[in-house]
């Protein structure tokens, strides 16, 4: 039993690409959807659709599992409709409260799996919740934006992997 509209992805993501993400109104839809994964061999992700016109993106950079983890901002999206144009702003975390305990869990999961490097996340963001979308563990597409605004993780991590020092804390 779905709740409609759903969602409907290549469970790896490796073994499909963004045209065969469909969006399935009612059952007819996605039925003929499955169709397609199936002949294709490829085995379905099933997800309740939530609309949102704002999506959440963070990154960060860990030190290691007994060092800092650092996650200093994070860009919110804004879509107007599926045909204009998307509009973000960067701004430090502390300026995004309700976004503060996310962020402290995001930091004990990278610690938990010991990842040490660039990573980021994001989130949709309706009816007062995040909903997680995807965790990348390496330099994203947002890391030329977050140096250019003065954290150049890149360059902090080689540093730290390089000498074992801690670069100096980002500004919020």
């Amino acid at each position: 039993q779905y709740t409609y509209p759903c969602i409907v992805k290549p469970l790896e993501s490796a073994k499909g690409d963004k045209r065969d993400i469909t969006i399935c109104a009612d059952v007819t839809a996605l039925s003929k959807c499955l169709k397609h994964y199936e002949e294709n061999g490829t085995t379905a992700l099933i997800q309740e659709y939530i609309l949102s016109q704002t999506e959440i993106s963070t990154m960060g950079v860990s030190f290691g599992p007994k060092k800092e983890c650092r996650l200093p901002n994070v860009i919110v999206k804004e879509r107007f409709s599926n045909k204009s144009a998307t509009y973000a702003k960067v701004m430090p975390i502390a300026q995004r409260p309700d976004f503060a305990d996310t962020a402290e869990k995001i930091k004990q999961l990278i610690r938990s799996i010991g990842y040490t490097g660039i990573f980021d996340l994001d989130f949709l963001y309706s009816d007062g919740k995040y909903y997680f979308i995807e965790l990348n563990l390496r330099n994203g597409a947002y890391g030329y934006g977050f140096t250019r605004g003065g954290l150049n993780f890149p360059a902090d991590w080689c540093r730290y992997m390089l000498s074992g020092e801690l670069p100096g804390q980002y500004e919020q």
